[in-house]
């Protein structure tokens, strides 16, 4: 959508002008695409309940950061769960035993 449509659309499905403005600067700047009406409206929810955190965040009296929005606005908590880091594997490996009968038992280091 070209971003002057999309800022018609938004104006026009509610009349939360100032989050649909930012709406639709947020899918201009990361050039997001929905395939569905559904989609767009699924999306656009998720940014609303973000945009609405991080302005209670930023309000807040002593806080030292802010919060932004970025790409990742319009995700799901499982979407950004897939895109944690390490995952570590809980492989089993097999205990060795080393033969210690023919280690001696002290090393004469001057010779």
């Amino acid at each position: 959508m070209k971003s002057g449509l999309l800022a018609s659309v938004l104006n026009w499905y509610s009349p939360d002008h100032v989050v649909n403005q930012k709406y639709a600067q947020y899918i201009t700047e990361f050039n997001k695409n929905y395939g569905t009406m559904e989609e767009f409206n699924f999306r656009r929810e998720l940014f609303v309940a973000k945009d609405k955190l991080f302005e209670e965040w930023n309000t807040k009296p002593g806080q030292y950061h802010i919060l932004g929005h970025n790409k990742f606005s319009d995700w799901t908590a499982d979407e950004l769960k897939k895109m944690g880091g390490l995952k570590r594997e809980t492989k089993e490996y097999p205990t060795v035993t080393l033969d210690t009968s023919s280690i001696a038992d002290s090393v004469d280091w001057n010779a």
